[in-house]
C-alpha cells in the first residue's frame, strides 16, 4: 500500500468534498526513509498550516476589533 494517496476525481458538490476529505487517508508512519520523510513533511506541514491559519484568524479579530472600538 503507498503511504500517500491521490485522487484524481474532482469533486462536484460540496458535500462531496467534504466526504473526500473525511476519507482520505492520512500518511503513516511506515518503514523506509523516504515514507517516514513524506509523513514527516506532511505532519510539519500541517502545523505551520495551522500556525498560520490560526494567526491570519488572530489578525482578522484583532483588525474588526479596532475597526469597531475606532466607530464607538
Amino acid at each position: 500500500m503507498s503511504t500517500l494517496t491521490t485522487h484524481h476525481e474532482r469533486p462536484s458538490s460540496l458535500r462531496e468534498a467534504v466526504r473526500w476529505y473525511r476519507e482520505a487517508p492520512a500518511p503513516r508512519w511506515e518503514e523506509g526513509a523516504a515514507k517516514k520523510a513524506t509523513f514527516a513533511g506532511y505532519l510539519g506541514g500541517s502545523v505551520v498550516a495551522w500556525v498560520m491559519l490560526g494567526l491570519l484568524g488572530a489578525i482578522g479579530v484583532n483588525g474588526l476589533v479596532e475597526l469597531l472600538a475606532s466607530a464607538f
